[in-house]
Formats: structure tokens, C-alpha cells, sequence
């Protein structure tokens, strides 16, 4: 009997290690996939000359786990390798990389699936993925602004930097000089330095002599403390500030040559109007709105070179559901009763702390925790709880045990949980922030009113 007892009690142990290691290892939230379909992805890779990596794959379905996947054959273009992904996907996300995680570029995406199938080309240092096999003619690859006196051109193929004339419309060259200072003149990437500081509102167009051209975007300058010096940035008024009588609104996007402020009436309209921006100080630019705005939801758009993109603030502490606009609020409504006046416990030594990390959603989801609002910000709060055989739950089985401090993982609005249909179980740690100084609406009892999730 008494071996039975320790038998058992092993099974459980074992079958909590098992649980408890596979919710650590799940950082991807799993898509649902409803029928038996399998998406395939022939990949074509052409890797720099002289290349001695062991390159491989990492592909995975949007929003599913990835796998590593082996280039198997090779053919006049280079290596080429199939993903092949249960589930109907209608975008595909790769790397390549070594089993050590070096990467060749970032992530790609494949967009152009058809009937569950695709057939794409990558070059060795080049971010675009290509749907049909890119020329071997000599182009660039792009041209980055690492300073205010440095653009960095890369080729698909290598050059003669020397016999090659290069220019850029607008500045005076005064030096090009290849990057890797050890590899000769017969490179694929070439420093160029320029005369005058390069303006960075302004798009150059670089020119290899008779082969190839290309516009430049911002690089490695941005990081630079040159930068900081000239754009950094101290204000508390980022974002939207609301007061009943207007709303001023400012973003900080130093490289944009132009802004506008795009209002919409609901979260739903596809269609907003648009007001231009003023240019502000220190890189930043804003708009006011007279009257009561409150309820409106809005987004920026900014011209960068000559692309325009349209995007959520990022200063926005407000939004719509799943965050694909930003909402003005009056913050001071959304606070709970006694919310200025609350006062935490003392606590004198920090060596006493015993520390919980908590997932908001887990703390209640559990069908028999006796929690209300299961998955909720509420059912945080919710107190006297108990399960089967009168077991406390919550936040009082956690002071039960004798835990001091709760560590939440992130509560702020994830990119990959659809706040508009949560009667499908979306389970996520949260690394994948949308918004950073918004809470996640899947957590709130109504995520189509921006107030509701910051109150609760």
C-alpha cells in the first residue's frame, strides 16, 4: 500500500514537471487551425561568395511556433529549401540563420500564397523577399545613413569600387572607400563619405554609373549621440493631452519631412480626415483640435523619404480595440474611487520578500477557481474566493501561501490576441507589445471602450 501511495504520488509529481515546463517553453501564442490543409514554401537563397556558414532555416506559420528546416538542394541560383507548415496560412514568416542563431538578416515574411503555396527568392544581406528570381545584373541592395557625413551602399553583387563611378544627387562625395578595409577594391559594400552634413528630412539618390540607382534611408545615425544632441527630445507632452476645451496632440519623428494628424469618428471607419502637422522642436511635430475631443479615435501619418506610412502614436495611452487606433480620454474619469488616496503596506526589509510571478489570465481561468470574471483585471480583485474542498483562490490563495509581492508578466496591449472575438481562447505571456502605455483589452470586460480596460 505504501508503495502504491509513492507510485502515484511520483505520477503527479512527473505530471506537473511536464505541465509546468511546457507552459515555460510556449513563448508563441499558437494559432487554431480548423481544417487539415498544409501550407509549402519553396525557398531560394543565394549566400555571399566566399561564404563558409552552415546556413539553415527557421520558418513558422504568422502567429505559430517555428521549426528549423535544412536547405536540401542547390541549383544555377543558389540553395533552396521547402517549408511545409500544417494549417492554412496566408503569411509565412522565415529566417536564415545558423543553429547558433548568427542571422542573415532579419525576419521575411511570404504574402503571396496561393491555394496554400508559394515560391520565393532571398540574395545574402537583402531584406526583400522576391516573387520571381531576381536578375544577376549588378543593383544596390540599399543605401544607409550610419552618420551625418556616412552612407553605406550595398550591392547584390561585387563591384569595382575603384573603376565604378558612384555619385548622390544633392551632396558632394568626398571619399568612397570600400567597407571591409582588408577585402580590396572588389566588394559589394563601399563607405561613402560626404562634403557637406547630410540633411536628414531629405532624400538622396545614390548612383552606381550606368547600372543601378536607389534612394537612401536612415541607418546607424540614428543611434548616434550626434543625433541626441540635436533631437533628444525632454517634454511630458508626447501623445495626446486632453483638456475640455481642445486636445493638443505631438509625436516625435525627427526623419519625417512631413506629418499629418488622421481623425476618425469611430474605431471601425477605414476612412479619416486628415489634418497637416506643424513642425515642432527638437524633431517633433504637432496639431490642436479646439473643442471638447474626447471619444475620438486618431492615428499619425508621416512621410519619410518619399513612402508614406500611417501608424499608431506611440505615446498613446488610449485605444481602440486591438489597438489599431489611438483614443482621446479624460484620464482623470478612469480612475477608481479612493485611487489618489490608496496607501500600499509598509515594508521594511526587502530580504523578506517573497515574490510571485503571475499571469492575470491564469490567476482565474481554472473552471472551478470560484472567480467571476475569469481571465479579467477583475477577477484579480475579486475576493473570499474559494474552489473544491474550500481551497482559497486568487490573490488569497497567494497571501495564503505567504506571498508578499505580486510580479505581473506584461499587461500591455499585445499584437497578436484579437480583442474581437474572445470566445475563442487566446493564450499569450504578452512579448509582443502593440501599444506599450496601454493595457491589453482581452483582460477587460468590453475592449471597444477605450476607458473601460485602463479603469479595471
Amino acid at each position: 500500500m505504501q508503495m502504491t501511495k509513492i507510485l502515484i504520488n511520483k505520477s503527479f509529481l512527473l505530471l506537473a514537471i511536464i505541465v509546468m515546463l511546457s507552459s515555460v517553453f510556449s513563448f508563441q501564442s499558437v494559432k487554431a487551425v480548423s481544417n487539415s490543409k498544409t501550407t509549402e514554401v519553396i525557398i531560394h537563397y543565394k549566400e555571399k561568395s566566399g561564404n563558409t556558414k552552415d546556413w539553415n532555416l527557421w520558418g513558422w506559420g504568422e502567429n505559430a511556433n517555428g521549426k528549423s528546416y535544412e536547405f536540401t538542394g542547390e541549383d544555377e541560383f543558389g540553395k533552396y529549401a521547402k517549408i511545409k507548415i500544417d494549417g492554412d496560412y496566408n503569411r509565412v514568416g522565415f529566417i536564415v540563420r545558423t543553429n547558433e542563431w548568427e542571422k542573415d538578416g532579419g525576419d521575411h515574411w511570404v504574402e503571396n500564397i496561393r491555394d496554400g503555396r508559394a515560391e520565393v527568392w532571398i540574395l545574402s544581406g537583402d531584406e526583400k523577399v522576391y516573387n520571381s528570381k531576381p536578375s544577376s545584373d549588378l543593383s544596390i541592395q540599399k543605401a544607409t545613413i550610419d552618420s551625418f557625413n556616412e552612407i553605406t551602399v550595398t550591392t547584390n553583387v561585387p563591384f569595382n569600387s575603384k573603376e565604378q563611378k558612384i555619385e548622390i544627387e544633392g551632396i558632394k562625395i568626398k571619399e568612397i572607400n570600400p567597407f571591409d578595409k582588408n577585402g580590396g577594391d572588389f566588394t559589394n559594400k563601399v563607405k561613402i563619405i560626404t562634403e557637406q552634413k547630410i540633411n536628414l528630412k531629405q532624400t538622396y539618390k545614390v548612383k552606381i554609373e550606368n547600372l543601378a540607382n536607389t534612394n537612401t534611408e536612415i541607418g546607424k545615425v540614428i543611434r548616434s549621440e550626434e543625433f541626441d544632441n540635436l533631437f533628444y527630445y525632454g517634454g511630458n507632452d508626447l501623445g495626446n493631452t486632453y483638456t475640455s476645451q481642445y486636445t493638443k496632440f505631438r509625436v516625435w519623428a525627427p526623419t519625417a519631412s512631413e506629418a499629418k494628424l488622421v481623425t476618425y469618428k469611430k474605431w471601425s471607419d477605414k476612412i479619416g480626415t486628415e489634418i497637416n502637422m506643424q513642425q515642432g522642436e527638437k524633431g517633433t511635430w504637432k496639431a490642436e483640435l479646439k473643442g471638447n475631443q474626447k471619444g475620438l479615435f486618431y492615428t499619425y501619418k508621416v512621410k519619410i523619404g518619399d513612402k508614406w506610412t500611417e501608424a499608431v502614436d506611440p505615446y498613446v495611452r488610449a485605444a481602440s480595440v486591438n489597438g489599431d487606433k489611438g483614443a482621446v480620454v479624460d484620464l482623470e474619469e478612469t480612475n477608481p474611487k479612493k485611487w489618489k488616496a490608496n496607501k500600499k503596506p509598509k515594508f521594511k526589509n526587502p530580504e523578506d520578500a517573497i515574490i510571485y510571478e503571475l499571469h492575470v489570465r491564469d490567476l482565474s481561468i481554472q473552471p472551478e477557481s470560484g472567480i467571476k470574471q475569469k481571465g479579467k483585471y477583475l477577477g484579480v480583485t475579486e475576493k473570499g474566493t474559494k474552489g473544491p474542498e474550500g481551497v482559497k483562490t486568487g490573490l488569497d490563495h497567494m497571501k495564503n501561501l505567504g506571498v508578499t509581492h505580486v510580479q505581473f508578466l506584461p499587461i500591455f496591449d499585445y499584437a497578436s490576441v484579437n480583442e474581437e472575438n474572445l470566445n475563442e481562447p487566446q493564450y499569450n505571456w504578452g512579448y509582443d507589445p502593440e501599444n506599450f502605455n496601454v493595457p491589453e483589452g482581452s483582460y477587460s470586460t468590453n475592449p471597444f471602450e477605450p476607458t473601460v480596460r485602463i479603469t479595471e
